[in-house]
């Protein structure tokens, strides 16, 4: 018996010295808003949060659809340091993998509230400034977005948003990119 607990002890003692060197060299590392690195900050519901330093003086918070529909691209919520001002609500931003074929692009919240997007661009479609705040609004209460792709002969394709998580996730992206959680994130 005595032979199994000196190894446990003495493995119990190289253990905490490995994990010791791991938190003071990771310590010593830059921080994630410094190197650029993004930092993934949690599933919530349908979405998920990340993190992406840009710039020293620029972050973009992203909330991304996880919604099963969408193989090819992506829709986020994006809050950015740098817009901040001027959108403070943040914006949608859908992927241009998703509107190749698009000659009109819209979104509907729970077959109500309908918004047209823009296309930027980097081909990306971008909810119009003027209306970033009631869509924000919109998205928070709902329980499901479509977003409307019409190509130029008129066809019309849909792909189902949930909009389940996206209320606490837009949160936590907002307050990160508000500044009201960073220190204790990053």
């Amino acid at each position: 018996m005595l032979f199994l607990i000196v190894p446990l002890a003495a493995s119990r003692r190289l253990a905490l010295r490995l994990a010791l060197a791991v938190a003071l060299a990771s310590a010593a590392a830059p921080a994630a808003g410094q190197t650029g690195s993004p930092s993934y900050i949690g599933n919530f519901g349908n979405w998920e949060v990340h993190i992406y330093p840009i710039a020293e003086d620029e972050t973009r918070c992203a909330v991304r659809s996880l919604h099963p529909s969408i193989v090819d691209g992506e829709v986020h919520w994006v809050f950015n340091t740098r817009h901040a001002d001027r959108l403070p609500d943040g914006f949608l931003a859908v992927d241009p993998r998703l509107l190749d074929d698009a000659a009109e692009a819209s979104v509907v919240i729970d077959d109500r509230a309908r918004f047209a997007l823009k296309r930027g661009r980097d081909g990306t479609g971008y909810s119009r400034d003027e209306d970033a705040g009631a869509l924000l609004a919109a998205m928070r209460r709902g329980l499901e977005m479509e977003v409307i792709l019409v190509d130029r002969t008129g066809k019309r394709r849909v792909l189902p948003v949930s909009l389940i998580g996206f209320q606490r996730g837009s949160d936590a992206a907002g307050a990160y990119c508000r500044g009201t959680t960073r220190r204790t994130l990053g």
